[in-house]
């Protein structure tokens, strides 16, 4: 009985995958239509033929070096075979060899589809890494350039500032804490002496980063302007609330921007120890020698601009001080002494 008569054939022509038998000489003892179709031939052309003689040069191959070793070591294997066929097309092949009696059981799953589809989507995604590449070059270029242009403002800005050795030498126990929660601010301190009053200001401008800091200088130049002008601490603030206002045309009933700033003011009289404090939504606190509790002065309940109306006062106090006293006056990231 031959090989080929013993088997249900019924049976392995239903599989999908390439089924076939080699003998020990290397003849077709069967195969299955989808294993003749994965040889690009038929049944019967290799059913009984030599497989050396139907591929010639196979011996060659992985899959021959595979098959001989497992016809001498009776050893199964199964590996990925990649084939180029004589017109030039190209397989991969899912392939399983086994001992049998006969000889060979070879079992193949075509996967020339899925090898395809890798193949494009490692080219997509090869594109995709590059393009990225393109993209984040371009981006740390660009946040380069806008992280160089912040800190070139940021020197602008602290020329604004005064800076704080000149606290030192006016105030030698005195200290400023600014921390700007971006690299340029909305948050400003302001330092201006006349004749005998020194005059002092912690501001928190609304708005952070670029927005905070463009209010803060808008507010700087606003403040001075009204201290050349006014000289006590109330009058100046309602002086910088109508300044702000004008500037940013809330004036004109013009709500589109509610920017504005809170700010602490105080006018320091170091001969005769008093001190003159104003303040928009920031306090005034005092801690006087020898004694643990805070002071409280408390600010007009309205900030500079913004809904505030334009003829709006702010409350001036006068505070009297002795030796060993200490003031603070802040922002919730800023606090001055």
């Amino acid at each position: 009985m031959t090989f080929s008569k013993s088997l249900d054939s019924q049976i392995f022509e239903s599989l999908m995958e390439g089924f076939q038998v080699i003998g020990f000489d290397w003849t077709y003892l069967y195969i299955n239509d989808a294993a003749a179709r994965h040889g690009k031939s038929t049944r019967e052309e290799l059913t009984g033929q030599d497989i050396r003689e139907m591929y010639p040069g196979i011996e060659e191959t992985e899959l021959f070096k595979r098959m001989s070793s497992c016809m001498e070591t009776r050893t199964a294997t199964r590996f990925e075979n990649h084939f180029q066929h004589n017109d030039g097309t190209e397989e991969w092949f899912q392939i399983c060899i086994s001992p049998v009696t006969e000889g060979l059981f070879i079992l193949s799953l075509d996967m020339t589809d899925t090898k395809v589809a890798e193949a494009k989507l490692k080219t997509v995604n090869e594109s995709l890494e590059e393009t990225v590449k393109i993209r984040t070059s371009q981006l740390m270029e660009k946040n380069k350039e806008i992280t160089d242009n912040l800190q070139y403002a940021k020197r602008i800005q602290d020329v604004m500032l005064p800076d704080q050795q000149e606290f030192v030498h006016r105030f030698p126990d005195s200290f400023v804490l600014y921390k700007p929660k971006d690299i340029v601010s909305g948050d400003f301190y302001y330092m201006y002496t006349h004749q005998d009053v020194t005059f002092l200001a912690a501001a928190d401008c609304t708005g952070h980063g670029v927005s905070g800091a463009l209010m803060s200088m808008i507010g700087h130049e606003k403040l001075c302007d009204s201290l050349m002008r006014q000289k006590n601490t109330g009058t100046i603030l309602s002086s910088l609330n109508q300044g702000i206002r004008k500037s940013l045309r809330q004036s004109e009933g013009n709500y589109s921007t509610l920017d504005g700033m809170d700010i602490a003011l105080c006018a320091i009289n170091q001969k005769n120890h008093t001190v003159q404090y104003s303040g928009a939504n920031r306090p005034l606190w005092i801690i006087r020698k020898d004694s643990n509790e805070v002071e409280i002065v408390k600010a007009t309940r309205q900030s500079i601009g913004g809904l505030t109306a334009g003829d709006q006062c702010f409350e001036t106090h006068t505070v009297q001080l002795s030796p060993g006293d200490t003031f603070y006056i802040f922002r919730m990231d800023m606090l001055m002494h």
